[in-house]
């Protein structure tokens, strides 16, 4: 069993067991179960000049060491000991892009996108579609039809595919303060 939790990661890199998404921002990352004493102990970060991370090591959870690198343009190089390399488009170069640099696949599922750049297939995972302003419109997956309304360019509700409101967004002076879906309340969304 798992369960997640909301953390905020300095790198954009999958690992395989959790996605670290770009600076600043948040996202949930699946932790697996453990006995609570395994989460006693300390972590410690190193950071290079320009604020990267470069080293990652614990005395939690059995304890680890992970060294990062980057290449001149901030792309991670290094991590966990896989390498990676970039273009000078900044592409990773195990994966293969359209011609305007879109990728074409990721974990083995195709990726399609409209003349906008926006992604509107992910396999047979995930289709979207969009309102003529950009926003997302709808999304489709294995769960069914998700619309999104606006309030401008607010995001304020999410509706079923049978019209039944799912979620409800609350803001801020700052941007979304939280987010409300089924009864399952996300706050500090924004900043």
């Amino acid at each position: 069993m798992s369960r997640a939790v909301l953390r905020r990661d300095r790198v954009s890199h999958h690992t395989g067991d959790r996605y670290l998404h770009p600076v600043g921002t948040w996202c949930l990352v699946p932790v697996p179960e453990h006995d609570p004493g395994a989460w006693s102990g300390t972590t410690g970060y190193s950071h290079d000049t320009k604020l990267q991370l470069t080293n990652e090591t614990s005395s939690r959870g059995g304890g680890y060491n992970f060294s990062l690198a980057y290449d001149s343009a901030g792309n991670p190089t290094t991590f966990k000991g896989s390498t990676k390399n970039y273009n000078t488009s900044n592409q990773n170069t195990s994966w293969t892009h359209d011609g305007k640099g879109n990728p074409t696949s990721y974990a083995g599922s195709a990726l399609t996108f409209d003349a906008e750049n926006r992604m509107t297939a992910y396999g047979s995972v995930l289709t979207a579609g969009y309102r003529p302003d950009g926003l997302r419109a709808w999304k489709t997956t294995s769960a069914g039809t998700t619309y999104f309304l606006y309030d401008g360019d607010q995001p304020v509700e999410e509706l079923d595919g049978s019209g039944t409101k799912i979620a409800v967004m609350t803001f801020g002076p700052g941007g979304t303060l939280a987010r409300n879906a089924r009864g399952n309340l996300l706050t500090s969304l924004g900043s």
